[in-house]
């Protein structure tokens, strides 16, 4: 199995996390609207 590195821009991840601060969605919801991957534990 390959194991792809996401890099995201500075900018993106700003706006992810805005977004998580101000409530604009769970951890889960706001990874799929900016296409982050979520890492399961």
């Amino acid at each position: 199995m390959v194991r792809k590195n996401n890099r995201y821009s500075d900018e993106l991840k700003l706006q992810a996390i805005q977004s998580y601060l101000n409530g604009a969605g769970s951890y889960v919801s706001l990874a799929k609207q900016y296409d982050l991957k979520v890492k399961h534990s």
